[in-house]
């Protein structure tokens, strides 16, 4: 309190003093002017003097709210504590920032009183958005997985649900939310699956020798499920089906199939001479035989297939127990097969014995390429002969019809019958010599079974023209 604001108060005066002194606030203070001889009573003035409270906004402070929310006063109010009325600017209130509480001073007094918040955000918590992720077929989803699905910017150190995690389904992320955030967040990836390759199981696979085994065949032989579409490989024998893995699987399935090749049972039918003369009239003598086979599949076999055959593959060769005598040589040349008309021709010089007047050979075909087995028996006889009075011989072949015997009848019909013979009166015209070599065919159990006769002695010689292949 001032001198002036008192003698403002108590108007016109003369010189005196104030009483209490020194001035303080609020209180009654007194003015007395002393007398001046001869007035003897001093002069004394009272002023009352009253406070008037200065404004209160309170003591500033700080506030978090949560990310997204709008501060109230009553948050305000709880940071800046006791107050008098007044009020908050900016308005309206919103989120962080700063916000000023003022209130207005009384006369007399004149300063206003402030007071500040400064409000800042807690973010909230941010799981990102649901996604989905395909994971192969008995694998387990991991953490990191899920995390990289979801959508958005999801915050790390979450968790996940339901756990422990295993594989298709749906899965849960929540991120727990930060004083004063009280919601949590969550988001979701819907797991599923991509089915494994499956290449089937290994299997095995016959075919004949010279074929190449086709796709659908290798594929047929697969056991359990395989998926289509895969491709073949081969290794020897061995064909691989490798089916790839479609993302995220990343290992391809495999399965073999083992390929067995069964040779083509082909079967050579005898078609060139029976009978051959040499040019001797006498005992000895060289002849030429053509020797021709027609080679075909075997009949009944499952394997039959003469393509690919070539004249190095097939080998004409003399039966056991041939030439008959053994002196006599035989040279075989100009081997030749015809893949068109399957016919195996060769040229055979026989040279009998200086002392030999007949002879018999029996030609076989046998198989150098194991893609090639020969499937049946028909041996042939071959006869030759020289020219010289007092002797007869002949070779060639009937078809049997209506044969009889321990090994005739009907399974005989239609089969070849050869024969190859040579016989003659010894000098003194009283005994025959010479012999005799027949082979037969007849069919036994679905198979061409060839039986050979041979005799060395003759009782009896007759000798009648039937046709023009046996003389």
């Amino acid at each position: 309190m001032t001198e002036a604001q008192l003698f403002a108060i108590i108007g016109t005066h003369d010189a005196g003093s104030w009483t209490p002194s020194p001035l303080a606030g609020a209180g009654t203070y007194t003015y007395t002017v002393t007398a001046t001889s001869p007035c003897t009573v001093n002069a004394t003035s009272t002023v009352t003097v009253t406070e008037q409270a200065k404004p209160n906004a309170g003591t500033s402070g700080s506030l978090k709210i949560c990310a997204g929310s709008t501060v109230t006063e009553a948050q305000l109010f709880a940071i800046i504590g006791t107050h008098d009325a007044g009020s908050w600017t900016p308005t309206p209130l919103a989120g962080a920032g700063t916000y000023t509480y003022t209130v207005t001073a009384t006369a007399p007094c004149t300063t206003n009183a402030t007071a500040q918040v400064v409000v800042t955000e807690q973010a909230q918590p941010n799981a990102g958005s649901d996604g989905t992720l395909k994971i192969c077929a008995g694998s387990t989803v991991t953490t990191t997985q899920l995390f990289n699905a979801l959508h958005g910017t999801p915050t790390a150190g979450g968790s996940w649900t339901p756990t422990p995690l295993a594989g298709a389904g749906t899965y849960t992320y929540t991120v727990t939310a930060t004083a004063p955030c009280t919601t949590n967040a969550t988001a979701q990836v819907v797991v599923t699956e991509q089915a494994k390759p499956n290449a089937g199981t290994n299997g095995t696979l016959t075919v004949c020798a010279g074929t190449i085994p086709t796709d659908a065949q290798l594929f047929a032989q697969l056991g359990g499920t395989p998926d289509a579409g895969g491709s073949w490989s081969k290794s020897g024998n061995v064909y691989t089906y490798t089916v790839l893995a479609t993302s995220p699987c990343t290992t391809a399935a495999t399965a073999t199939v083992t390929v067995t090749f069964t040779p083509n049972s082909i079967c050579p039918e005898y078609s060139g001479d029976y009978f051959v003369n040499t040019t001797s009239t006498t005992a000895g003598g060289t002849a030429t035989v053509q020797i021709a086979f027609d080679i075909t599949g075997t009949t009944g076999a499952t394997c039959n297939n003469t393509t690919g055959l070539t004249t190095g593959d097939l080998n004409i060769v003399i039966a056991s127990g041939y030439p008959n005598p053994n002196s006599t040589v035989v040279n075989i040349t100009n081997k030749l097969y015809d893949p068109i008309t399957g016919k195996l021709t060769a040229t055979a010089t026989v040279t009998l014995a200086s002392t030999v007047y007949s002879a018999t050979v029996v030609f076989n075909v046998t198989s150098s390429n194991s893609n090639f087995v020969i499937g049946c028996s028909n041996p042939q006889v071959v006869t030759i002969s020289t020219k010289v009075d007092g002797f007869v011989t002949g070779g060639g072949y009937i078809l049997q019809n209506g044969t009889t015997g321990t090994k005739g009848g009907t399974p005989n019909n239609g089969y070849k019958n050869n024969f190859g013979f040579n016989i003659k009166y010894n000098n003194a015209g009283t005994k025959l010599q010479g012999n005799w070599n027949t082979i037969f065919r007849r069919l036994e159990s679905g198979v061409v079974h060839s039986y050979q006769v041979k005799s060395s002695q003759a009782s009896q010689l007759v000798v009648t023209r039937i046709s023009a292949t046996s003389l």
